[in-house]
């Protein structure tokens, strides 16, 4: 199960109602971004672009992109997801916040071309679903 948390930057997001999540308690509880300072030094370098495309590899629920892509709506921004849950949620956070300038992938990326069986997290009890990695080492 999954709830709607406003940021103070008024931006909303549906996170993981699992109280262990640890990106889902920072917006939960402190009620702004998962990472902001990330966000600040993005916009810095982004301020002089007026075109081009930005990649969210990992993208998550889109802590990172959505913030950008709302301050930068000249810019594309394309997200990749492995985890249908998780992207599920990317794509419902895309569409809350109203935003026509990013674009998603429900695919893992790599420097070689295979296909990879996973084992997805435990969304009601893992601490970081954000950390979830395709290499099982």
């Amino acid at each position: 199960m999954e709830e709607i948390v406003t940021l103070k930057n008024n931006l909303k997001f549906k996170i993981f109602s699992s109280k262990f999540d640890l990106i889902s308690n920072k917006l939960r509880y402190q009620k702004q971004n998962y990472a902001p300072w990330n966000i600040e030094i993005s916009s810095k370098i982004l301020l002089d672009k007026r075109e081009g495309n930005i990649l969210d590899i990992g993208a998550h629920i889109g802590t990172f992109s959505i913030p950008l892509a709302k301050n930068f709506p000249n810019l594309t921004f394309l997200n990749f997801e492995v985890q249908k849950k998780v992207f599920d949620i990317l794509n419902y956070n895309i569409n809350l916040n109203n935003l026509k300038n990013i674009k998603t992938f429900e695919i893992g990326l790599s420097d070689q071309y295979e296909k990879k069986t996973v084992s997805l997290p435990d969304y009601d009890i893992e601490s970081n679903i954000g950390a979830f990695s395709l290499d099982i080492n």
